[in-house]
């Protein structure tokens, strides 16, 4: 097991570090609250930050927000669907999750389906071959 005692992402703001904190324990006030919002903007926003991560309260929208983002990388053409499979220590066949619930709250919150694309040209450049 592996235990994360540093926060990266957020070391050089104390303030939002300290923020998710108390919004994590559910111990936030309401000036916490109206600090947070002060930071929301809108999609409609000029400035909205596309391609920042987004969080989400519902699995529903976080499913949406994924498609999305993978439709404007590549076509339905150039993706691609891998079908999970399972087994168990000591069988010699697979377990068969062809009839999985499609709901996560039935599968620990795992999918049963990975959609993912890639181009030639972000493999090559991955590769080292341009």
């Amino acid at each position: 097991m592996i235990e994360l005692d540093e926060i990266v992402r957020q070391r050089n703001d104390n303030t939002f570090c300290e923020l998710l904190c108390l919004v994590r324990t559910a111990k936030c006030t309401s000036d916490d609250v109206s600090i947070l919002k002060s930071r929301e903007i809108s999609q409609d926003s000029d400035n909205y930050p596309t391609d920042s991560l987004h969080a989400y309260k519902l699995n529903v929208n976080v499913d949406e927000r994924n498609s999305h983002m993978l439709n404007a990388l590549a076509p339905e053409t150039d993706q691609y669907s891998i079908h999970a499979y399972d087994a168990m220590a000591g069988q010699t066949h697979h377990i068969d999750l062809s009839n999985l619930s499609n709901k996560r709250s039935d599968t620990g919150g795992l999918h049963g389906v990975l959609k993912s694309s890639w181009s030639q040209s972000h493999v090559d450049n991955q590769c080292g071959c341009v």
